[in-house]
């Protein structure tokens, strides 16, 4: 599986998506590859998908996001949300200045609202241990 028993790893394309968005079809990211063969380091994080599209296909961090959420919901059949005057309040809210340090640091403090409810909100702790 993956070419594992090959000394080195063979090229993997990678979809065109600035060729396919620029032919007006809407293309959509996502994954379902949870820490197993195919992407073992795989969270089920839509941020970390964000993040393999500006790395490997080269989009801006606004596009990545795009890719993930509108453009998925799009390709899905879903109608749009977010914050925007008539839309769904359905929208992931985390600690961050700029959808690139969105996907850049991925914080684990994040708040879910779903049709303007506050579904779900995950927070972290730091703590400094001094006397060690």
């Amino acid at each position: 599986l993956q070419a594992r028993d090959r000394p080195t790893a063979p090229p993997r394309g990678i979809t065109p998506i600035n060729l396919l968005r620029d032919e007006g079809v809407v293309v959509g990211a996502g994954g379902d590859n949870v820490q197993d063969p195919f992407n073992t380091m795989g969270r089920a994080d839509a941020l970390e998908t964000a993040a393999l599209a500006v790395a490997a296909s080269h989009q801006s961090a606004e596009s990545g996001l795009d890719l993930v959420t509108n453009s998925s919901r799009i390709v899905m059949g879903l109608p749009l949300c977010g914050y925007e005057l008539g839309l769904k309040a359905s929208l992931v809210a985390a600690p961050v200045s700029t959808v690139r340090e969105l996907i850049a640091t991925a914080p684990a403090d994040r708040v879910v609202i779903r049709d303007g409810e506050v579904v779900a909100r995950t927070t972290s702790v730091t703590e400094m241990i001094r006397d060690f």
